[in-house]
């Protein structure tokens, strides 16, 4: 699969959710996340003791943890524990889309299956949370944001004028 491809598609994923962040004034609300990938941390306390300045979508909190304002934050620039979801989610996708290209026909249903089937076993929600569910089971808001994940992947592939590659 075309890893620049996927990371495009991920991006593009990440940018579409931080749209649901953003405020009227164009600013976006924060979203902190602990950081679970110690490389990036461990790179950013190199450039911060070899005098780079903080910067405004990562900090440390009490614990002295890293922690990641994901909506404050290009996808380019999260730390790769959370490129990873977005990662995961393009390749879904893709191998859709490379289906429907050899002639394969999905319904919307069957695609929003295969979407939020993939996220499960990748996420395993808990058994009482309202996502642990078959795709039909889920409200139409839950379903749209599945759905969400193949519309912007075509639009990107529409943008780039190309055909999925193997």
């Amino acid at each position: 699969m075309n890893k620049e491809l996927v990371n495009q598609i991920a991006s593009c994923f990440h940018e579409d959710w931080r749209q649901t962040k953003k405020n009227k004034d164009g600013t976006f609300k924060s979203s902190w996340k602990a950081v679970k990938d110690y490389k990036f941390e461990r790179n950013y306390i190199k450039y911060l003791k070899n005098g780079g300045t903080e910067l405004s979508y990562l900090r440390f909190n009490k614990e002295s943890e890293l922690e990641i304002d994901i909506a404050n934050c290009e996808y380019k620039n999260l730390s790769k524990d959370w490129q990873k979801e977005n990662l995961e989610a393009a390749k879904v996708v893709l191998k859709i889309l490379i289906q429907e290209q050899k002639g394969k026909v999905f319904t919307f249903e069957e695609v929003g299956h295969i979407i939020h089937e993939e996220w499960r076993k990748r996420n395993k929600p808990s058994q009482n949370s309202r996502l642990n569910t078959l795709f039909i089971n889920l409200d139409l808001e839950d379903q749209d944001k599945d759905l969400r994940q193949y519309f912007v992947a075509k639009e990107v592939l529409h943008s780039l004028k190309q055909e999925v590659k193997l």
